[in-house]
């Protein structure tokens, strides 16, 4: 017997319904990149689950200095892209957890995102989406690059809208009737 009325039969479900901004009560989870994966594949997947059982991912890569950067750039960025994953960690471990000391970006990357996916358990978190910012709109839905998770017990939320972030989706305008048909009347 199939009850068709049941959510599986319901077509895709879109994480937030589609909205930007603060979502509460979302459930986390780790995927690590397989050794059978593309190289284009993110080193680490962070997966957030809506109430509905939307779902989203954030992709974090290893840091790689770039060739075309200072060394003290490539450093502030390696320094950046740990820092996102030490938000992620502190929201699940508690801000005064005492962290390791490690000796490189990627086995920072290594023992946080383990940290996390052998934490998050069934603990709930709020974080903040987008799609992109004013100057660097994105076509589909994703985590803020700062400022965007928080235990979802956090008494005073720190996750707003900030004046950048678009929380709504951009839409290609549609060529006029003018246009197509080379009327320039107001040339």
């Amino acid at each position: 017997m199939f009850d068709l009325n049941e959510k599986k039969f319901g077509g895709t479900v879109i994480f937030n319904n589609g909205q930007g901004g603060k979502v509460d009560n979302v459930m986390i989870s780790v995927e690590k990149k397989k050794a059978e994966d593309p190289d284009t594949y993110p080193s680490y997947k962070l997966i957030v689950e809506d109430s509905n059982g939307g779902k989203l991912n954030g992709g974090f890569y290893y840091p790689k200095a770039d060739p075309n950067k200072s060394d003290d750039d490539n450093a502030k960025r390696e320094v950046r892209e740990v820092g996102r994953v030490v938000s992620i960690a502190k929201s699940v471990m508690g801000a005064d957890y005492d962290f390791p000391k490690v000796g490189s970006s990627k086995e920072a990357f290594d023992v946080l995102f383990k940290l996390i996916n052998d934490n998050a358990g069934a603990k709930k978190y709020n974080v903040f989406v987008t799609y992109g910012t004013t100057g660097y709109a994105k076509k589909y839905m994703e985590l803020r690059y700062f400022d965007f998770i928080e235990d979802a017990s956090t008494s005073i939320s720190r996750l707003r809208s900030k004046p950048g972030d678009l929380l709504e989706r951009i839409e290609q305008d549609a060529p006029s009737s003018d246009s197509a048909s080379g009327n320039n009347d107001w040339v």
